[in-house]
């Protein structure tokens, strides 16, 4: 508008053109790129923001999801080791109490199989209370494969007769997967010494390739899966390594249970 007054006038067309008007121009593209400047500015400020907030939601969920699977590992650790030390527990306490006053040898043998089975699960159940008690602390430790020879003294010294064929070398698994193996077969045996009435169980472990196959079978009288949460903790625990277990009762009589575990997380 400027520039087309003063060419009305009478200054020249020149002048306004190669000087004013450029000069004119060049404040309007200034002015714009501000304008435009700010806003992308804004929007960016806007969008960084709209990201800290996701990211941090993102964060809690996750802390929520990794506590609640916390809560649920330490739950399915106290089953199997409050449910195998019971079981012991039980068996020898009836031993005792049928042998005092007639066979103290065996009472005693009893109530010290009793202790026996009860120091460690104690020591386990001490670990996880410190990790509950605790704000952000490691996992509780989880027994492994070395554990299987006190798991199977246990299950001896309550009559029943266990072969347990180990082949395994050690290093030869990741420790996830040691903890994993090991709670399946205490909860595969904690369940023979409850509801199979079985008199023999045989207990194989061996490294074939890159997978761990675990096979618990006993001589038992069969039937249905045991009720309770022991073999749907099994399932949970090998589903989550990347795993499966099978158990049903075999042709023939007897139960057997059977695990097919990666080697190594990532497998």
């Amino acid at each position: 508008m400027a520039s087309y007054f003063r060419v009305h006038e009478g200054l020249p067309t020149a002048y306004l053109v190669s000087y004013e008007l450029i000069t004119n121009v060049a404040l309007i593209a200034a002015a714009i790129a501000l304008g435009v400047s700010v806003r992308l500015r804004r929007e960016a400020r806007a969008q960084a923001e709209r990201i800290t907030a996701l990211t941090a939601e993102a964060a809690v969920r996750q802390a929520r999801e990794h506590a609640q699977d916390e809560r649920v590992q330490l739950a399915r650790d106290l089953h199997d080791v409050i449910g195998h030390t019971l079981s012991v527990v039980s068996v020898h306490a009836h031993v005792a109490e049928e042998a005092i006053g007639h066979d103290d040898g065996a009472a005693r043998r009893a109530i010290g199989a009793i202790q026996s089975a009860t120091s460690p699960a104690l020591g386990e159940l001490r670990g996880t209370v410190r990790v509950l008690r605790s704000d952000a602390g490691p996992s509780a430790p989880s027994p492994g494969l070395a554990g299987l020879g006190a798991l199977v003294t246990s299950i001896r010294e309550a009559g029943i007769a266990v072969e347990l064929e180990q082949a395994v070398a050690e290093g030869g698994l990741s420790a996830p997967i040691e903890a994993a193996g090991y709670r399946i077969v205490q909860e595969a045996l904690t369940n023979v010494l409850r509801h199979s009435g079985a008199s023999a169980v045989q207990v194989r472990l061996v490294l074939e390739g890159e997978r761990l196959r675990i096979e618990v079978r006993d001589d038992g009288r069969g039937g249905d899966a045991p009720a309770g949460h022991g073999i749907t903790g099994m399932v949970e625990r090998a589903r989550l390594l990347g795993g499966t277990v099978r158990a049903g009762a075999q042709t023939g009589g007897g139960y057997l249970v059977q695990a097919d575990l990666p080697g190594r997380l990532g497998a």
